[in-house]
């Protein structure tokens, strides 16, 4: 890990605590559970992966990839990252797991849409 990614460790090791829907899988990769109490099958779980140039030159790869995403469609999984990798360029060379984050939590209502809807 380098220093940035420490800084960035501590910090979201911090806010995200005492959040059950946070886990740190190992020093460079991140989960975090997005829940839909209204139906369960529009709850979702991205993992966050810091290349070994993250964040300065790298942008964080995000996945959701898991079991837990595992009654998403392929082209419903695309366009979820799709619509959160155009924010990357608003991140670039900066910390941004907690934006990731940030931004599912604050458009999930659109993100967890699909098809029948």
């Amino acid at each position: 890990m380098n220093d940035d990614q420490t800084d960035e460790q501590e910090v979201l090791l911090s806010i995200y605590e005492d959040d059950t829907n946070f886990k740190k899988v190992n020093d460079t990769v991140y989960c975090y559970k997005f829940v839909c109490e209204d139906n369960e099958l529009q709850s979702f779980m991205i993992q966050v992966m810091w290349p070994k140039d993250y964040p300065e030159s790298a942008s964080a790869v995000i996945d959701l990839n898991s079991f837990f995403n595992s009654h998403i469609k392929p082209h419903e999984k695309l366009r979820i990252l799709g619509k959160i990798r155009s924010q990357y360029s608003d991140w670039s060379g900066m910390a941004m797991t907690f934006n990731i984050i940030n931004y599912v939590v604050d458009n999930f209502d659109e993100l967890k849409k699909n098809d029948k809807e």
